[in-house]
């Protein structure tokens, strides 16, 4: 099966999309749960709910990354514009 020639960025908007899915939610409900707590329980809302923040960062973070690098290639493999004059 032939493969395509360019890199779709389907994959790298969903992996957007389901980080900021986790990123926002996860770190309202932390931040609300931390602000009006004592400090133990603000150590315990940071334990449940700090990996689902990292989780969301990264999965954001690498999205935009292969979107940042799918754009880098593509402009440069493309010709350079053809002069007016």
């Amino acid at each position: 099966m032939p493969q395509a020639s360019q890199e779709s960025p389907g994959c790298a908007i969903a992996l957007v999309v389901i980080g900021l899915l986790i990123l926002i939610p996860s770190g309202l409900c932390t931040t609300v749960v931390a602000s009006d707590a004592s400090m133990n329980a603000v150590s315990l809302a940071l334990f449940i709910g700090g990996p689902f923040i990292l989780f969301g960062a990264a999965l954001l973070a690498f999205g935009v990354w292969r979107l940042k690098k799918m754009n880098r290639g593509s402009s440069d493999s493309s010709e350079p514009p053809a002069s007016a004059g």
